[in-house]
């Protein structure tokens, strides 16, 4: 009998769209990001997968949904078979779970199996250097289409980028169209501003204006745990981080 993941069970009965999100980091706040700039637009859509919802669980009321955003890890992925999000992003690939995965090539290997089943390249995300990785080349050799780059500095051939304490996104004619200023973030840090633009990359492969969604992004909170200040006492600020 074959052996699949409940991720792969899931996605075979959800009859709409799925905007996957993986990484070694961010991939909580990226799909939480990616669903509350969606829902904003006006869309009917939720997060499920390893984000904490079963992605089965949802897939019931599927029809009811004008997407799914789904967080997926690695695990997940060892054991996926048709699975095919309509537009997936991959935000970073660092050391980690080596004990389980035996080193960084597999471990790669199984993030990149996420987009196995996408023909077209244009539906997929990636952080501008790991465009450049040979396995990724060599994915996006196989396919028609260039895929969206997101970096927080101002790299070129990167479709949204920070530049000047800003986002920014690089339009069809070559020219920079401004988003938004960084300090009107809730989410602190670079990494976070990775985050945020690999969300609205989601978002405008999931057919929406970036421009228009971006202003939803002043009003996000994450999730407890996840750089969240506890108290400030005697001029020392503790964050829970954890």
């Amino acid at each position: 009998a074959p052996v699949i993941s409940e991720l792969e069970f899931g996605a075979r009965f959800c009859s709409c769209p799925l905007l996957a999100v993986t990484g070694t980091n961010g991939k909580t706040t990226t799909a939480e990001l990616t669903t509350h700039l969606l829902s904003a637009a006006g869309l009917r859509v939720c997060s499920a997968g390893n984000i904490g919802l079963p992605l089965s669980a949802c897939a019931a009321e599927s029809d009811q949904l004008d997407a799914l955003v789904v967080e997926v890890s690695s695990f997940q992925l060892e054991a996926v078979d048709r699975f095919r999000p309509a537009a997936a992003a991959l935000l970073n690939v660092t050391p980690d779970h080596y004990d389980r995965h035996g080193g960084p090539v597999p471990y790669l290997a199984a993030k990149l199996a996420m987009f196995r089943n996408m023909p077209d390249a244009g539906a997929m995300v990636f952080r501008h250097d790991l465009a450049a990785r040979p396995e990724i080349q060599g994915l996006l050799g196989e396919r028609t289409g260039t895929p969206l780059l997101f970096s927080a500095e101002p790299t070129t051939g990167c479709a949204l980028f920070g530049q000047n304490g800003a986002l920014w996104e690089r339009q069809a004619d070559g020219t920079a169209r401004h988003l938004l200023d960084v300090d009107e973030l809730a989410l602190v840090g670079e990494h976070n501003v990775e985050n945020a633009l690999a969300a609205l990359a989601l978002v405008r492969l999931a057919g929406h204006c970036p421009a228009r969604a971006a202003g939803a992004l002043r009003e996000f909170r994450p999730s407890a745990h996840r750089l969240e200040l506890v108290a400030e006492i005697d001029g020392v600020r503790f964050v829970n981080d954890s």
